[in-house]
């Protein structure tokens, strides 16, 4: 098998590079709203905790899952940017995801990177198949110093209906990393609506929680072999207290558009209603 992964993933490659940057992309009620945040002048969530997080709803779609979470990090913005980078690596951290793999990589005329992702999700059910869905990744040129943004955007799935989000790295005090991440996602639950609607929203948190811790310990502690960062991450998410906090969470959830609204000053609650 490993003697087929070049020259199919050069095959990849060559489709890929054919398509430009922003073909393939699913648009969602938040696409434009993700694309309008300017980063030096979003605010940041509160420091209240050393992970902090906040539940958004969708008025039109109860199982829209939003999600704002930031995490303090011990560590150097290179390090963690490095970290959040190295998509090939992300099944050896993080336990939800059976392979990765970076596709290609494209650049703009005003130097803005586009990064070409999929990604196989492990779906622990019997006779149930993974999940596979392409996402892009870009990059602005325009970087702030001693801050790193990213966006995100779903390309193609057949088990996804949209995804859309930003991941923020931006240096707290001396010797911290403040990381801010805000998701969207919309997806195809089939009978989970009916059987376990309450689990579609808990596990959707708990898995993005815990990602949060593997990128934390991997990126404070690169000598760590991959196994233990996926067990302290795991042991993160199961703490009691962090159990309470989604459960706050989940219970008290914020309208997503005022939400935005309230972090990125540019998009006002009227100029939301006109992009309705």
């Amino acid at each position: 098998m490993r003697k087929l992964e070049a020259p199919l993933k050069l095959a990849a490659l060559l489709l890929v590079s054919s398509i430009p940057a922003y073909a393939q992309r699913v648009v969602s009620i938040y696409t434009p709203k993700i694309q309008a945040v300017h980063f030096d002048k979003l605010k940041p969530f509160s420091l209240s905790s050393e992970l902090n997080m906040t539940c958004l709803s969708t008025k039109e779609n109860p199982f829209f899952i939003g999600f704002a979470h930031q995490i303090t990090i011990q560590s150097t913005l290179e390090n963690v940017a490095k970290v959040f980078e190295n998509f090939d690596a992300y099944p050896e951290i993080f336990d939800t995801l059976k392979d990765t793999k970076l596709i290609s990589t494209s650049e703009d005329a005003d130097k803005t990177k586009h990064l070409f992702v999929h990604f196989e999700s492990v779906i622990p059910l019997p006779f149930v198949p993974n999940t596979l869905y392409d996402i892009w990744y870009d990059i602005s040129s325009h970087q702030i110093p001693d801050q790193k943004f990213y966006t995100f955007q779903l390309a193609k799935s057949k088990d996804l209906k949209s995804m859309d989000g930003y991941a923020f790295i931006k240096k707290g005090d001396a010797n911290s990393i403040i990381y801010n991440e805000i998701d969207f996602l919309d997806a195809n639950w089939g009978i989970a609506k009916n059987l376990a609607p309450k689990s579609i929203w808990r596990d959707s948190v708990s898995d993005i929680i815990e990602t949060d811790y593997a990128l934390k310990f991997r990126a404070e502690h690169p000598e760590w072999k991959a196994k233990q960062v996926k067990k302290e991450a795991q042991f993160g998410v199961s703490d009691k207290q962090m159990q309470k906090q989604i459960d706050d969470c989940l219970a008290n959830k914020k309208d997503s558009m005022k939400f935005l609204a309230e972090i990125n000053p540019d998009v006002t609650p009227s100029k939301q209603k006109d992009k309705k």
